[in-house]
């Protein structure tokens, strides 16, 4: 029979190691063998003081002598690594996709500078993507982000909108 201990560690999906005197949850250590959910220990009851590890990312559109480009920004308390960004737009009545793989520095000029590949980013580091199209049907570029944080091996995906400009008919 489990103990109501062991049910809620199971459904909160916690690991709890028996060698060392810590309990992992999702990433999170929480030292003195308090389990943290929802910035109390449920155990003792009282707040936890220690900080969880967030792992986002964020894109934002960038214009630049009448060029788009995407601005990427890991806004997460942790360095992510496997990086991959998917770009989607209609052109022509069909759904185009890229896979982005140009990237500059954020200091970086993208006409006069070379690009290269990216498959991690610093906490607060950005980076400028480019290769998007200038023009689609709709107007809209769909970039969809996926990322893994170093520390808390959380993997985050997720997906960004931004305009470009409407292709005229050619009528």
């Amino acid at each position: 029979m489990f103990s109501i201990f062991e049910k809620l560690l199971g459904t909160l999906n916690i690991k709890v190691s028996t060698k060392k005197r810590f309990i992992k949850a999702g990433g999170n250590i929480s030292a003195g063998g308090d389990i943290i959910v929802g910035g109390k220990s449920v155990s003792s009851g009282r707040e936890n003081t220690a900080s969880i590890i967030k792992t986002d990312v964020f894109i934002s559109p960038l214009i630049k002598r009448d060029r788009i480009y995407a601005e990427l920004y890991n806004n997460g308390d942790d360095d992510i690594s496997n990086l991959s960004v998917m770009t989607s737009w209609k052109q022509g009545g069909s759904v185009q996709e890229r896979v982005a793989y140009r990237f500059f520095n954020d200091n970086e000029n993208p006409i006069l500078a070379s690009s290269h590949l990216c498959s991690y980013l610093r906490q607060g580091e950005k980076k400028i993507i480019a290769g998007l199209p200038l023009y689609s049907d709709n107007g809209v570029i769909k970039l969809a982000v996926s990322v893994k944080g170093i520390k808390s091996n959380k993997t985050v995906n997720k997906v960004f909108s931004i305009s470009n400009n409407i292709k005229l008919s050619d009528r």
